[in-house]
C-alpha cells in the first residue's frame, strides 16, 4: 500500500514526458512548441530591451524638462557645469561646454516644456513599443517598423553634416532593426499574437 500523496515508483511523474527523437517533447501541442520559440529570441529581447532603455531615458528627461518656473533651466546649468568640470575625458568636457551655451542663449522656459512635451510623447510610444513586442504582438513590430524608420532619415542627415562614429553606429543599429522586424512580422507567423 502506497501513502496518500506519494507515487508509486513505476508510473511517471505529471511533468516527465517522453521525449521523441527530435528532441521536442511528445506531447507537446504544436501552439506549445511554437511559444517556446517565440519567447526565445535574443534578438527581439535586446530590441526589447533597448526600448525600455530609451523609454525610460525619455521619461526621465521629460520629468527633469518639466520643473515648474525656472527649475529646469537650473537642473540643466549644473549638469553642464559638472559636465564641464569632467577631468577625465575631452569629449564629456565639450558636450558639457556645449550644452552650458545652449542654456546660456538659446533655452528659455516656454521651450523647455515643448520639449518635455515631446520627449514624454516619444517615451510613451518606445514604452508602447517594448510592451507590444514583449507580448508578441504584431503591430507593435510595425509600429516599431514605423517609428524606427521616421528617424533614418534625420540620422542621414546629420550624418551628412558632421559624420561620427556614434551617429554611424545609430544609422546602422536602427536600419538593422528596421530588416530584421520587416522579415520577422511577414515570414515568421508563430512569433506573433494577434
Amino acid at each position: 500500500m502506497i501513502p496518500a500523496g506519494e507515487r508509486a515508483p513505476s508510473e511517471p511523474r505529471v511533468d516527465e514526458r517522453p521525449i521523441d527523437t527530435a528532441g521536442d517533447t511528445a506531447g507537446d501541442t504544436a501552439g506549445e512548441a511554437r511559444g517556446a520559440t517565440r519567447r526565445d529570441d535574443p534578438v527581439l529581447r535586446m530590441v526589447i530591451a533597448w526600448k525600455c532603455v530609451k523609454g525610460a531615458a525619455l521619461a526621465l528627461a521629460a520629468i527633469a524638462l518639466a520643473l515648474p518656473g525656472e527649475g529646469a533651466l537650473r537642473l540643466l546649468r549644473r549638469f553642464a557645469l559638472r559636465l564641464s568640470a569632467n577631468v577625465g575625458s575631452a569629449y564629456v568636457h565639450r558636450l558639457g561646454d556645449a550644452l552650458a551655451r545652449f542654456v546660456d542663449g538659446h533655452a528659455t522656459a516656454r521651450g523647455l516644456a515643448a520639449t518635455a512635451a515631446l520627449a514624454a510623447g516619444a517615451s510613451a510610444v518606445m514604452w508602447t513599443e517594448a510592451i507590444g513586442l514583449h507580448l508578441r504582438r504584431r503591430w507593435a513590430a510595425w509600429l516599431t517598423v514605423v517609428a524606427t524608420s521616421l528617424l533614418i532619415p534625420a540620422e542621414i542627415y546629420e550624418l551628412a553634416r558632421r559624420p561620427r562614429a556614434p551617429g554611424f553606429a545609430a544609422l546602422v543599429a536602427n536600419a538593422t532593426i528596421v530588416v530584421w522586424l520587416v522579415l520577422k512580422a511577414r515570414r515568421d507567423s508563430s512569433m506573433w499574437q494577434g
